[in-house]
């Protein structure tokens, strides 16, 4: 009778560890946000840019010499014409992104005149912020993240 024989043989693969300490990008982000010429209590435009940053991996700060980009956002609506009774009118929102270090422009944009209706300027301006909104999140803001990432 022949034996099985069976031998085992245990091999040690070697292994490291490394450790990483990633900062993430910080920015400085400056907003003035306009209703009709009226500021606005919420940023819309501000909050949607800052969101989709936050999610891509940047921070934010509140002192511009310790942000790495500077991002300055300026809209405003006004009001357009008067159809029977359907109120105009447009928003106008100015994205700017730049360098903290060497103050060079990395990104510039502007969302021009996008039309809302309503019953009413208010609610038609605001019709017109919802419709910029839908711009930066389907173009503006992929566009932008790529001219920073490269």
């Amino acid at each position: 009778m022949l034996s099985a024989c069976r031998a085992f043989v245990k091999i040690v693969a070697p292994k490291g560890i490394v450790l990483m300490n990633v900062q993430r990008p910080l920015v400085y982000l400056s907003s003035l946000e306009k209703n009709l010429g009226v500021d606005k209590t919420n940023q819309q435009v501000a909050n949607k840019i800052k969101n989709y940053l936050a999610t891509a991996g940047f921070e934010f700060t509140s002192d511009k010499n310790k942000a790495e980009l500077a991002l300055d956002v300026n809209s405003n609506s006004e009001k357009g014409a008067v159809s029977g009774s359907i109120f105009i009118t447009y928003a106008t929102s100015v994205i700017r992104v730049s360098s903290v270090k060497d103050d060079k422009e990395i990104y510039a944009t502007t969302l021009d005149r996008v039309k809302g209706f309503s019953l009413d300027y208010e609610r038609s301006s605001q019709d017109a912020y919802n419709k910029l909104l839908e711009n930066l999140d389907s173009q503006t803001l992929p566009e932008m993240l790529n001219a920073i990432l490269q």
